[in-house]
């Protein structure tokens, strides 16, 4: 837009009705969907119409926002949307994202409201500007189809925006977590709004005759970017869903959906760069998430054409590093990661997304003290998932075993019991206050021996076991002492909820639609395993595994090397624990207690890993070894259905897809009510559309994703000359 314009007059921004020649939207009642609390004040605003921008100069301003924005002068874009927000619907629209995209990272009450009452101005000019109706005109809609071509182009726009508004105050709603299901309703009848909406924005791209190119064509990629993510994520879900979301009226068509975005990325329109980005968030980290193989050639076009329009941007270079690190060049992704936090003027939790990403790229190359740092800076800085941050950091601090320092075990015991406290919903149990004092009293009896006993900190816990069974009369010996440890155990716990207060520890448990994360979840029940014995197994290994992160690490055969040989110095150490716990000499052996749940969660880590790397028939032995202990399996019953859907596409490389989806159907149906589980059936759904469809395994053919753009992804890397995919095993 041209500032130096002279503005519109007022009638170009508060339309009048339309009159009885012009048909009403096909959906009359949406906007009753809305809470009335948006709106009670809206008839009342008084909006200052002493200038206007007419369409055409909005939609440039939009187009120098965005340019400004991807190339990190956030600050900048923002000043070109708020002068004129008061009066154009798009800078209105335009300033509402600006306020969105915070409240989303930084998940602060005070910009979450910013970002509604911004989303609520935005609300209001569409309300003025959308084509208004009569009663008698709504009930003409149901027998007569409306006439979507006599809409005028700021009508047009104004239906878009609308759309777009409704989804982003849907995903606010999310965020906000109310307990009961009023927030689940809302969200649900927004989404389900802003899709009709989109549907009646396509009938409208096809009727009416535009009179402007330019905003026909910005018009087009809005709707193929509603239109496709819907398609897109709502194929995603388990087929259950889909009918069900189906039979009210969303479509989920994956592949049209995909070719939409596509399309809209080639088109000169406003929205083509979020076509790029939602493909590349498809690709990269949801279709990761949900064990989908990436196309990385496409992944590595969109890049590239990213980083030609805006060459500093930081949204594409973290892409870049994503798909660095799902492909194998893991050094390189680090190198990346590290130039997108090194931006000036960046949004602080951009910086943690970077954080985030090196924490996973660190542990895959078994560098766990440097995740365990990263963990520590997201627990520090971060509004999202405390209890995530805190238990990975103590994860990774304990995957590093004999050279951890004492400081270094009471820090881990800190953050450990300390997710455990703050996210028990139930008060605890003098059980666990036992617990606690014992951990603690061995803690710092190590402290104050000279050197210690040798061995790590897990193989010495079976003494506290034994002085917890001691009555109180035969400890009169050292009765002194164990007042003395009391003592301090009172003075230090006092100091510790007195720390739990002070940091707000009752807003650290992240919840989404009310709902807590399945992750954080998990993290409990983990936490509460180490409460009860003193040690995990792996705990850093299984984290890695769990966020899928085992096939970009069987793409660098060096790093997959050395994670497997650790999984299986683990496995036999168990057994040989185990082997002398019922043996002869048992008592002179002061082991931890392993059982069968840790015997399978390494038997599972093995099999996983060893799928990853292209060994399908060794991968079957340990997994079938897991599946075998399913009645001495305790507490870590998520297993099962997971060794069941990795034995699956272990079947299926070899090329038994029957089995493969004999095996998946029986992780579906068979198992419930375990961690993890909605995870376990995003992923089902995946494998059982790649079988479907027929595509070709890469592990069947022996190579690696990274084989697949290898080189293109090369010409990314600076530092990155050759690099060739890894040889088939030999199973």
């Amino acid at each position: 837009m041209a500032l130096h314009e002279t503005p519109m007059s007022v009638q170009a921004v508060l339309r009048e009705p339309a009159g009885p020649e012009m048909a009403p939207r096909a959906e009359p009642e949406e906007d009753d969907f809305l809470e009335a609390e948006d709106f009670e004040d809206a008839s009342e605003e008084l909006i200052d119409t002493s200038a206007a921008v007419d369409l055409h100069s909005a939609l440039e301003d939009c187009e120098k926002a965005m340019t400004l924005f991807f190339n990190n002068q956030i600050d900048d874009a923002i000043a070109i949307m708020t002068p004129w927000k008061h009066v154009s619907l798009y800078h209105a629209h335009g300033a509402a994202i600006f306020e969105f995209i915070p409240a989303m990272l930084t998940l602060e009450p005070a910009q979450i409201q910013c970002a509604h009452t911004a989303l609520r101005h935005t609300f209001t000019l569409c309300a003025r500007m959308r084509r208004n109706y009569t009663f008698v005109q709504s009930i003409g809609a149901i027998i007569k189809k409306p006439n979507y071509g006599g809409y005028s182009e700021d009508e047009a726009h104004a239906e878009l925006v609308h759309s777009e508004a409704l989804l982003l105050l849907a995903c606010l709603g999310a965020l906000e977590g109310e307990e009961n299901m009023t927030g689940l309703v809302r969200a649900s009848l927004r989404i389900k709004t802003s899709f009709n909406g989109y549907k009646n924005c396509a009938k409208i791209l096809e009727k009416k005759r535009w009179e402007s190119e330019s905003s026909r064509t910005h018009f087009e990629s809005g709707v193929r970017l509603g239109l496709a993510t819907f398609n897109v994520m709502i194929s995603l879900l388990p087929p259950k869903v889909i009918t069900l979301l189906e039979f009210v009226g969303f479509t989920a068509d994956k592949e049209k959906g995909k070719s939409e975005l596509i399309n809209g990325s080639r088109s000169p329109g406003l929205r083509s760069v979020l076509c790029d980005l939602t493909l590349l968030v498809y690709f990269l980290i949801i279709g990761h998430f949900a064990a989908i193989p990436p196309d990385f050639i496409l992944a590595e076009r969109l890049i590239s054409n990213g980083l030609k329009r805006y060459p500093n941007s930081v949204w594409f270079i973290m892409f870049k590093a994503r798909m660095q690190m799902l492909s194998g060049m893991i050094e390189e992704a680090i190198e990346s990661y590290e130039t997108a936090s090194r931006t000036a003027d960046l949004w602080p939790q951009l910086k943690h997304l970077t954080y985030w990403e090196m924490i996973w790229a660190f542990a895959m190359m078994m560098r766990w003290s440097d995740a365990a740092i990263y963990a520590s800076k997201l627990a520090n800085d971060s509004k999202w998932s405390k209890t995530i941050y805190m238990y990975t950091e103590a994860a990774m601090n304990l995957e590093r075993g004999y050279i951890v320092s004492i400081e270094e075990r009471k820090h881990n015991a800190d953050l450990l019991l300390y997710v455990l406290s703050i996210c028990k919903k139930r008060k605890k149990s003098s059980k666990y206050t036992l617990q606690y004092f014992i951990l603690y009293t061995y803690d710092l009896s190590m402290a104050l021996s000279a050197k210690g006993e040798t061995g790590p900190y897990c193989m010495r816990l079976k003494y506290l076991e034994k002085i917890a069974q001691i009555p109180i009369q035969s400890l009169k010996a050292t009765r002194m002492l164990c007042l003395f440890l009391f003592a301090l155990f009172i003075f230090r716990w006092f100091a510790y909820v007195a720390w739990c207060y002070h940091r707000n520890a009752s807003c650290y448990r992240q919840r989404l639609l009310g709902r807590s994360l399945p992750m954080e979840k998990f993290v409990i029940r983990r936490c509460e395993r180490w409460a009860r014995r003193g040690y995990l197994v792996l705990p850093g290994v299984e984290m890695v595994c769990l966020w899928n992160m085992f096939p970009p690490l069987a793409n660098e055969p060096h790093y997959a090397d050395r994670m497997l040989k650790l999984i299986e110095q683990t496995d036999d150490e168990i057994h040989s624990v185990m082997n002398s716990k019922y043996g002869i000499d048992s008592e002179r052996r002061y082991t931890p207690a392993f059982d069968l749940d840790d015997v399978a969660l390494v038997r599972f880590l093995r099999g996983s890993l060893l799928l990853a790397m292209s060994l399908p028939r060794l991968a079957i032995r340990h997994l079938e070894s897991v599946l075998s202990m399913k009645d001495d399996i305790k507490e870590n019953t998520f297993l099962l259905p997971y060794a069941t859907v990795e034995m699956a596409m272990a079947y299926y490389a070899l090329g038994d897809p029957d089995r493969a989806v004999e095996l998946l159907q029986e992780a579906r149906k068979k198992y419930s009510g375990y961690l993890l589980e909605s995870r376990l059936h995003f992923r089902i759904h995946s494998k059982l559309e790649l079988i479907h469809a027929g595509e070709q395994n890469t592990v069947v053919q022996g190579t690696t994703a990274s084989a697949v753009a290898v080189s293109s992804v090369n010409t990314l890397a600076a530092s990155a000359s050759t690099s060739t995919a890894p040889g088939q095993r030999v199973t």
